[in-house]
């Protein structure tokens, strides 16, 4: 549901570093050096900056210059369509957490240091993140015991094991609290959270949740008990929040799913795991062959997709940004509801919008098909897509290609490319 980077192993090691924006760092090796000097020396690049370290697509096609490319702890970033907010790679297991906030052109708009009071042996760094509160925040989950359980509430929450801090990505406004401690005056045992929460789920036994905690819209902690936020009464498939309030997906008792928006049952008769895309001023819930809009009041619009197809049943590709939606072929614009659909256009099956670039033109990708896979770009008229060959899933914010690799030091690196150095040459 928030919005983090797609990631992949597959990487050429550069030289490390924690945040190159503006000068070049030391020699980056490649799977060939000749081939990617030769790659390079095909085409004048935009980005200035030597990756710390690049995937294997990107040195093929001659990408060896990025716009910026920064190094994190392990999965520690969270990207939005204005920049990326990250964890820069600890020293030491008990060193303090230094937190950056960058824009995509560069800009680092706020540090904060975080202090570590816990033993972080076996424990994971997570972050979380309410795109339409716009804020992030960071914890340390520890790893579920064995017990044999499934229990649907497991599904996509791990056990809070720290003090949560989060921040204000404009700001850098920051709060700590250790939420755990709300777990008593819900008499609940163990409190989780998840990558869509900036809070913590209290449950009172294996398949039983007792409570939420979630941080509001005026930047306060509230606890509320289940039964203060819905009457029905089932599995909890999913829990996150947006805009400060809760948003969860509840089954019911005909194997249907409802959706709620703090106190608001906004859909129901659901499949179990609807594709909920959550943006700073829409949600966008696909379901089979049926899309519709959530706005702030918790007030779904369905849209007329014409029968487009929304690709809920491939891997979630879906994104929104400020102004459209992209679900499986369809581009939704948020104001008036309007949905282009990309079907007719689709060079292969399985394909997906990935973003669109401020000239109007659109970024496809598929993996459907084994031969069938790469990377198109639609021009803004909509002629026949210009194929860009083998390309891996990545995310486009504000006309950069971002691109995530994880090294095998167990850090991840996050490229930003100028979108002009992917267009085919003419």
């Amino acid at each position: 549901m928030p919005r983090f980077p797609r990631r992949r192993a597959a990487l050429v090691l550069g030289a490390a570093a924690a945040l190159v924006l503006s000068a070049c760092s030391a020699g980056s090796a490649a799977s060939s050096d000749s081939a990617s000097a030769s790659a390079a020396a095909r085409r004048d690049l935009h980005g200035t900056v030597t990756p710390v370290a690049n995937s294997l697509w990107a040195t093929e096609a001659g990408l060896t210059r990025a716009a910026m490319s920064i190094e994190a702890e392990e999965n520690a970033v969270v990207l939005d369509e204005a920049g990326l907010t990250y964890v820069e790679p600890r020293r030491s297991p008990g060193a303090d957490l230094v937190v950056r906030r960058v824009l995509w052109d560069g800009t680092q708009a706020w540090t904060a240091t975080v202090p570590v009071e816990v033993d972080t042996t076996g424990l994971t760094l997570e972050l979380s993140q309410d795109p339409g509160l716009g804020v992030v925040a960071l914890w340390f989950s520890a790893a579920d015991p064995d017990t044999g359980g499934s229990a649907i509430i497991l599904r996509s929450t791990r056990i809070m094991a720290s003090d949560l801090t989060w921040f204000d990505l404009a700001t850098g406004e920051q709060g700590n609290q250790d939420l755990r401690a709300e777990a008593l005056t819900l008499r609940a045992t163990a409190s989780r959270s998840d990558g869509g929460l900036i809070g913590a789920m209290h449950t009172d036994s294996q398949d039983s949740s007792a409570g939420l905690t979630y941080l509001s819209a005026d930047r306060t902690m509230v606890t509320s008990p289940w039964s203060a936020l819905t009457d029905s009464e089932g599995g909890l498939p999913e829990v996150a929040q947006w805009t400060g309030s809760p948003l969860f997906v509840v089954e019911t008792a005909d194997s249907t799913a409802s959706l709620h928006l703090g106190g608001v049952e906004v859909l129901t008769g659901l499949s179990t795991y609807p594709r909920i895309t959550a943006g700073a001023t829409r949600v966008a819930v696909a379901d089979g062959d049926r899309l519709w809009l959530v706005d702030q009041q918790g007030v779904a619009t369905e849209l007329d997709t014409g029968g487009c197809d929304l690709g809920t049943e491939r891997i979630n590709m879906s994104s929104i940004s400020s102004t459209h939606a992209y679900v499986g072929l369809a581009r939704v614009d948020l104001l008036s509801g309007a949905v282009e659909c990309l079907e007719a256009l689709a060079p292969a099956s399985g394909t997906d919008i990935m973003g669109a670039l401020s000239d109007g033109s659109l970024l496809l990708y598929s993996t459907a098909e084994e031969g069938q896979e790469g990377a198109w770009l639609v021009p803004a008229d909509r002629s026949a897509p210009r194929p860009l060959g083998s390309l891996d899933p990545v995310e486009v914010l504000s006309d950069r290609i971002v691109d995530t690799v994880l090294t095998e030091e167990g850090t991840t690196v996050v490229n930003a490319f100028d979108y002009r150095d992917l267009l085919p040459q003419d």
